[in-house]
């Protein structure tokens, strides 16, 4: 789960910044320029608005999952 947020963020990075990313060696941007419209602008923000929410997804339910353990762990301790 965080492998593929990472990846699409790293993505957006990249097809946002096409300088950036052909300076790295990714080819797919070669003959792009950054969209600094002001529709370019808020699609990039609506992109990382989405991306800023999953990791907050993410981070929910990793923290939801170490309660689980946490709590079962104390379970299991106290019963032994």
């Amino acid at each position: 789960m965080l492998h593929e947020l990472a990846s699409e963020y790293w993505e957006a990075l990249k097809s946002n910044n096409p300088v950036f990313a052909t300076s790295l060696g990714d080819r797919r941007f070669d003959e792009k320029l950054p969209d600094i419209t002001l529709q370019g602008r808020m699609c990039m923000q609506k992109q990382y608005e989405s991306i800023i929410k999953l990791c907050k997804d993410v981070l929910e339910h990793v923290m939801a999952e170490n309660i689980w353990r946490s709590s079962l762990w104390k379970k299991a301790e106290s019963t032994s």
